[in-house]
């Protein structure tokens, strides 16, 4: 059986995928109408017209490369699969999968059968994938930075809007709240996340080495400098460098960070060679800067220069409801660590935590999980095992009626104070109709804390009314 040219048409026509047909000239022979569909033109617009009409963007780079033919195919003669994107008929880009083959024509010469698969659906499919993903992170955190609750929750927010800029952002906070992971997802939601990711420590280095590690050096720069090294300027190349502490930063050093800054370009130590710096700058500090501007210790105009997003980490005890999920999430992380079950805090233990004021916030709850995990093992957590807090937590312990059995290593009330707090209890909930939220608001503590309350003095939500 012969394929004639009617059954050729016809076969080509049952095909989803758009096929057209380009000689050695770069000239459309052949179209069928999943092309036609695909690219807006018809037929009668594209054979005998040049390839060039579709703006292939990844055709487009190969012409402009060079090469001995119109298109690349015919040099190389081989077959080819591509992701690029066309131009429709009616302006907009279409990303396509496209496969190319070279075929010798009898008696004619080469020509190049290329097929078109729209995957525009595939990429919008991704998208949403990752926005998903986004928002289920979100239901906990951000990027490694835990929390649900409304502060932290406007923290994702402004940490989102500021990854869409090349803006300078500048992270403030005590220290331990987190600004080194609020910078690395600033990194992570950018344009430039698959990109270098930098970080230096500015109070950690004195100026010296400071502006030799943020700059680089040339051989001979210094005593010692035996070979070029470069800096972290250089390696954040189109990335974002993290300056963390800029508030230590030296004088002399904060005069080449703002060139840096306003020119976008610096020299090595013992160069006089300028280099460009395409980096988007994020800095923290958990020292006032205006107050060190008024003492001439920082720079004013750079501190404009880098006060363009300012972002306030807030510290532990601005968010206490979140005490619950960042220590369990902060438990699992150190069992994983350690290869054993993640354990349970008890009561008294919670109740021991929300009485600390966490001055080295989320960085101190860790370090005092890390204790306790050391001491219970993969057993619960009670109070006992925590380290020994301020004298300020154990006031607040006291106040709130919880006493140590030095018997027992437990956190207990005396018999007169349990009663108390029952009561206490017992009035608020009664009051607000039994509503935790309200009755939290009634005794000034928060709904979490009242949860372990109810729990440990045994009342059950419903049965006290």
């Amino acid at each position: 059986m012969l394929i004639t040219p009617a059954f050729f048409e016809q076969l080509i026509s049952t095909m989803s995928e758009g096929l057209f047909v380009v000689g050695a000239d770069g000239v459309i022979l052949l179209c069928n109408p999943a092309f036609e569909r695909l690219t807006g033109y018809s037929r009668a617009e594209c054979v005998g017209t040049s390839c060039v009409r579709l703006g292939c963007d990844m055709c487009k780079k190969a012409r402009d490369d060079g090469g001995e033919a119109w298109c690349v195919m015919f040099s190389a003669k081989t077959e080819d699969r591509k992701q690029c994107t066309i131009r429709h008929k009616d302006g907009a880009w279409l990303p396509v999968i496209k496969n190319a083959r070279t075929l010798r024509m009898e008696g004619e010469g080469m020509c190049v059968v290329e097929t078109l698969t729209d995957i525009s659906g595939l990429l919008e499919r991704e998208q949403r994938i990752v926005e998903l993903s986004r928002l289920l992170e979100t239901e906990i955190g951000l990027e490694g930075l835990i929390g649900t609750a409304p502060v932290m929750r406007h923290i994702y927010r402004i940490l989102e809007q500021s990854a869409a800029s090349d803006a300078p952002v500048l992270l403030l906070g005590e220290s331990g709240t987190g600004k080194e992971l609020a910078a690395h997802a600033v990194h992570k939601l950018s344009a430039r996340r698959d990109q270098p990711y930098v970080s230096v420590h500015c109070a950690a280095l004195n100026e010296a080495v400071l502006e030799s590690e943020l700059f680089g050096h040339v051989r001979g720069a210094f005593t010692g400098a035996n070979r070029d090294r470069e800096g972290r300027f250089g390696a954040a190349d189109k990335g974002t460098l993290f300056l963390d502490e800029i508030g230590d930063t030296p004088l002399m050093t904060q005069v080449k960070l703002l060139r840096v800054l306003e020119t976008g370009r610096y020299e090595a130590v013992g160069e006089n060679i300028s280099r460009v710096a395409d980096v988007r700058l994020v800095a923290a500090t958990n020292r006032p800067l205006e107050h060190l501007v008024r003492q001439g210790l920082f720079r004013e105009d750079l501190f404009f220069r880098i006060n363009v997003i300012p972002i306030r980490l807030p510290p532990l005890r601005e968010h206490m409801e979140d005490l619950p999920l960042l220590a369990g999430h902060l438990l699992e992380r150190i069992a994983k660590r350690k290869k054993i079950e993640a354990p349970k805090l008890t009561v008294p233990a919670l109740d021991l935590l929300y009485a600390h004021s966490w001055p080295g916030n989320v960085r101190e709850l860790r370090n005092a999980l890390e204790y306790a995990v050391a001491q219970a093992g993969s057993q619960s957590i009670g109070a006992e095992h925590l380290p020994p807090f301020s004298s300020h937590a154990s006031v607040l312990a006291r106040e709130r009626g919880v006493v140590r059995d030095a018997g027992k290593g437990e956190e207990q009330l005396p018999p007169s104070a349990e009663e108390n707090a029952r009561e206490t209890v017992l009035t608020a909930l009664d009051a607000c109709n039994g509503n935790i939220s309200c009755a939290a608001r009634l005794l000034g503590i928060h709904r979490s804390t009242l949860h372990a309350r109810l729990h440990r003095l045994g009342i059950r939500r419903g049965t006290h009314i």
